[in-house]
């Protein structure tokens, strides 16, 4: 008797311990796997709304001119060409300064530079380095900017044009270095 009594109670203390080690495990069982299946589930489910939305919003709209892009009125195109023209012209013009300037100060090296800056086929503005016909060039403005007498006029149209080319510049530690000397604002 005293033999069953203890088996009755190993087996009773056992399931006592056993049943909420077992309920705490299957609650984080389902934890585990329960979000995962949930989700995959709500991700069908919402593609699936979604492309119903897309489907009906096609279908609504079909025959509908509303998806067409805007084109400018009369108005604004005018505006932007006149802006164009203006922005053109004012390039121009200091292009013909910067000319002047540098002719005045290089008459026989800077033309035959002009011409071969003209007559290339590749743009270095987006080239990671500076072509030697580029670094030429700046190095040239550079030069008359350091040492040559300049009139406030000319020292203010080369600052201008070289204060656009910091993107060029800053491809050549040298060049940039050298135009940070020269405080242009």
């Amino acid at each position: 008797m005293k033999k069953k009594n203890i088996n009755v109670l190993i087996i009773t203390l056992g399931i006592i311990t056993i049943l909420p080690i077992s309920v705490f495990a299957v609650n984080n069982v389902k934890k585990l796997i329960g979000p995962s299946v949930v989700k995959e589930a709500t991700d069908e489910e919402i593609q699936r709304k979604l492309l119903e939305e897309k489907e009906d919003f096609a279908r609504k709209n079909k025959n509908n001119d509303n998806n067409s892009v805007q084109k400018d009125t009369p108005k604004e195109d005018n505006e932007l060409q006149d802006k164009l023209h203006k922005a053109e012209l004012e390039s121009n013009e200091m292009e013909k300064r910067i000319i002047s300037v540098m002719n005045k100060f290089y008459p026989n090296e800077f033309p035959a530079m002009l011409e071969k800056l003209q007559n290339r086929e590749t743009n270095s503005y987006n080239l990671p380095e500076l072509q030697e016909i580029d670094y030429k060039f700046y190095d040239l403005i550079l030069n008359v900017l350091e040492n040559e007498l300049l009139t406030n006029e000319e020292k203010i149209t080369l600052e201008e044009f070289m204060s656009s080319q910091t993107h060029e510049l800053r491809k050549d530690e040298v060049l940039y270095a050298r135009y940070e000397r020269l405080e242009i604002q």
